[in-house]
């Protein structure tokens, strides 16, 4: 009776209880496609590529999606990190310079420790992508541009998969449109990092 997922139920089998999670993350992303604006990615992508250094930061299952962030644009040569801890975090952020960007990842918008981060990157002149559930929040108000994403989740629901598949959905964009737009070096510095691990899968 704790299920939150409107027509779940406890007796049901686990196929009838995966259909209806599959349901629910398919609806997650057609409502985040429904909202995305061409103009919002270009400016994101424009502020990345512009940048000295970018740091991805987010906490608890945010942080998941900061370190795969991170991942992907460091496969194509971009500067950036993605710490792992508050404290790290925080000093990061104090000496990056203007122009930098920082992208920061809360599902609530309202995470105390991320809007700390925030304030500091503001004082620093730093840019502030937030990757944010669609609704008013504190980190909306602070960043200069918002990519936002409908999947709503209850307290007995932090960190599902709807919300993880539509913050992956719109960083995958993201990153799909910057190597657009990079020169080919950048699909050669993914190639060449694809090529350097792959002793390491054997």
């Amino acid at each position: 009776r704790y299920l939150s997922r409107g027509n779940i139920r406890s007796g049901e089998t686990a196929r009838e209880t995966a259909h209806k999670l599959l349901s629910s993350n398919m609806v997650a992303l057609e409502k985040t496609l429904d909202i995305i604006c061409d103009e919002t990615i270009d400016t994101c992508a424009g502020h990345l590529i512009r940048a000295r250094r970018i740091a991805f930061i987010g906490l608890g299952s945010s942080g998941i999606i900061a370190q795969d962030s991170y991942f992907k644009f460091l496969r194509i040569g971009m500067s950036c990190i993605a710490p792992c801890d508050n404290h790290t975090m925080r000093m990061i952020t104090a000496i990056m310079e203007p122009n930098d960007v920082i992208v920061a990842i809360s599902h609530s918008g309202e995470t105390a420790e991320i809007l700390t981060l925030v304030d500091i990157a503001r004082a620093r002149g730093l840019k502030i992508l937030a990757l944010t559930e669609h609704h008013p929040s504190r980190l909306r108000r602070a960043a200069d541009v918002s990519l936002t994403y409908i999947a709503a989740e209850t307290p007995l629901e932090t960190g599902s998969v709807a919300a993880k598949m539509a913050q992956f959905f719109l960083v995958d964009l993201l990153y799909t449109e910057v190597l657009k737009i990079l020169p080919p070096s950048a699909m050669e510095n993914c190639i060449r990092t694809n090529e350097a691990v792959q002793p390491m899968k054997r």
